[in-house]
């Protein structure tokens, strides 16, 4: 503020103080020299790798989106380095800030880039008539790579065109987070002001215009501080991601290729589980026994739930001395929380962040200043668990119809219940047809998939398969077949032009 103390920011006084220069920034690999460039590099056959969202208060650098395409943390992925050795220059992408600003407007500044990438100063490419952009998008990085490359494809005139686009779990048609997490933040840090900084970065994670976009629960908060919001599920036509999104959803100018995390079996993800977890924090002045002696408590409970009248979310802070607020019982029907599709631990860090909270306010022991004054001492006070049971860590994240774009009946897949039963019954993956989704192949945990028989979709990006890669790559390389030949010379022998990338017997040996 004017005094250079630090204060509490809006999301639009955020949005303020990020400069254009800040909306996106860039890492290449594998050039080769260019005497002409003020950098003296070129690229060489470009593929862009665009970043996700980042759902967590610390900054993400491109060197740790870097770290988990090469799999350093974790599962080896070898993404860029096999890039590389494939022939291609694969270029980072990382959005500065993938929640405060829009979908739209960083799509925007996507088409900037690849406008950018065509002709500057700093960096060659000389074979770019030929060679073409290709695009993978992880995550959000999908519909922003999908949208902006709809962009710039639409005003690019003679410049380079879009070889392909392939996405990877993308939120086509939306995603999700659970109900009972939103109606927690909800509850302890807009109504009680007690979440702490992380559950004050949720908030304004949720509030974020990048986040909104994407979410199908609708994030609003009431306008009266006392009043619980609802959080109902919202797939209208109204939502840019659902209306003017489809624009490029619809249009023909490039392929586009989709890999989903998810299952088509017909079924939500994992046997229903009543009660995701249970959390309930008790204090009682030394020597008292008993929830019944409480001098003060706090409640978390967060539910599955099939219908409107049953409960979803029930919250509540209680201190003997003090006009206690209510407790909030939020009903309604969760059953999003739980579509087919790839999946979060969204529960388990709910429940882990008021885990803490609650004990930091109540620990085993400690001394509470009652105001007793010498002939009434400050008492001792013990904390004790009530309840603290996690029963199911996870909850979907992205649908598997959002990730394949899929409609049903002609209309999008979310807004009809095949959403929520559709099979992969009668589906061509390599060759969907336009009635089912734009893009020009589709794939999920189908019954050729390692992960078939599993109850649930696996985890969201960082759990895709060998499998899923493989497909990525045989897509990323039949791209490049032109009158049945390789046109990167790299490429030939790695594997048959003609190939199907469904095909387990055909994955060459180096994969």
């Amino acid at each position: 503020d004017a005094n250079g103390s630090i204060k509490s920011m809006t999301v639009n006084e955020k949005t303020a103080l990020i400069r254009e220069e800040d909306a996106v920034r860039i890492q290449i690999f594998n050039t080769q020299p260019h005497v002409s460039k003020i950098s003296g590099k070129m690229v060489v056959r470009p593929i862009l790798l665009v970043d996700g969202i980042n759902l967590k208060a610390d900054p993400k650098t491109l060197t740790m989106f870097y770290d988990e395409l090469e799999g350093l943390v974790g599962d080896k992925r070898n993404v860029v380095s096999t890039l590389e050795a494939l022939g291609y220059s694969p270029i980072l992408v990382q959005f500065g800030a993938t929640t405060i600003r829009s979908l739209e407007s960083n799509a925007q500044t996507f088409a900037k880039l690849l406008t950018f990438l065509t002709d500057n100063a700093f960096l060659g490419w000389q074979n770019s008539a030929t060679e073409k952009f290709q695009i993978i998008g992880f995550s959000q990085g999908g519909v922003i790579g999908r949208y902006g490359a709809y962009l710039y494809d639409l005003s690019r005139g003679t410049k380079p065109a879009i070889r392909q686009l392939l996405t990877m779990d993308s939120p086509h048609q939306g995603a999700v987070l659970p109900r009972s997490l939103l109606a927690s933040v909800d509850f302890w840090v807009r109504f009680r002001g007690e979440g702490g900084d992380e559950g004050k970065s949720y908030l304004d994670l949720l509030q974020a215009p990048g986040a909104k976009d994407l979410l199908i629960y609708n994030t609003e908060m009431s306008s009266k501080e006392s009043t619980p919001s609802e959080f109902a599920p919202d797939v209208g036509t109204t939502r840019w991601l659902l209306k003017e999104y489809r624009n490029a959803a619809e249009y023909k100018g490039f392929p586009v290729v989709m890999v989903s995390n998810g299952l088509l079996a017909g079924h939500r993800n994992y046997p229903e589980t009543v009660s995701f977890y249970n959390l309930k924090r008790y204090a009682n002045w030394a020597g008292d026994d008993g929830e019944k002696d409480a001098y003060g408590s706090a409640t978390s409970n967060a539910s599955y739930s099939t219908s409107e009248s049953d409960e979803y979310a029930f919250n509540k802070t209680y201190k003997w001395n003090t006009n206690s607020p209510p407790g909030w019982t939020r009903k309604g029907n969760t059953s999003w929380d739980l579509v087919q599709g790839s999946v979060g631990p969204f529960n388990e860090l709910i429940y882990n962040m008021y885990h803490s909270a609650f004990y930091n306010k109540m620990q085993n022991s400690w001394e509470e200043d009652i105001g007793g004054g010498p002939l009434a001492p400050d008492p001792d006070m013990e904390g004790h668990w009530g309840a603290q049971s996690l029963n199911n860590k996870n909850s979907t994240f992205v649908p598997t119809v959002s990730a394949l774009d899929m409609k049903c009946a002609g209309d999008l897949a979310v807004r009809k219940d095949c959403a929520f039963n559709k099979t992969e019954a009668g589906i061509n993956w390599e060759i969907p047809g336009s009635a089912l989704t734009t893009a020009k192949a589709i794939f999920a945990i189908d019954a050729s998939h390692a992960k078939y028989n599993a109850t649930s979709g696996i985890r969201h990006v960082t759990g895709a398969d060998p499998l899923d890669y493989w497909r990525v790559f045989c897509s990323i390389m039949k791209s490049d077949v032109e009158n049945g030949q390789f046109q990167n010379p790299a490429l030939i022998g790695q594997m048959q032009p003609t190939q199907s990338c469904m095909d387990q017997s055909s994955i060459p040996q180096w994969f």
